[in-house]
């Protein structure tokens, strides 16, 4: 890019969730520049997740259902330091048949490896 005499300094880069993305900004751009997911991309994460576990019907029909994902997918819009905490109180209140969705959801985007 010098030959463009442009000279990036991005803060933050919007990734999708895939970790080698996640580590290459790092590995490109050096550890200073913070990486966030896409809100977009979580929220197509959950819908696979619900096609996967053969939920659609139940998102489509279960009136408490649809609004509790979007709940899950807004988690991601509290403070880094209540996610936790809204989590647990989302796994107070499971709709029927929701608890698989919301174990892969807490594994991958609160609890795990992956933040």
């Amino acid at each position: 890019m010098e030959e463009l005499h442009i000279y990036p300094d991005p803060k933050t880069i919007i990734t999708d969730f895939q970790l080698a993305a996640i580590q290459s900004v790092a590995a490109v751009l050096g550890p200073d520049v913070a990486t966030q997911g896409c809100f977009y991309h979580l929220c197509q994460s959950t819908w696979r997740k619900m096609q996967e576990l053969g939920r659609t019907e139940h998102y489509r029909t279960e009136d408490e259902v649809k609004p509790f994902c979007g709940m899950l997918d807004g988690l991601a819009f509290l403070p880094q330091d209540k996610v936790q905490a809204g989590m647990q109180y989302r796994k107070q209140r499971i709709p029927e048949g929701m608890e698989a969705l919301v174990d892969y959801f807490d594994a991958n985007y609160v609890t795990g490896t992956f933040r």
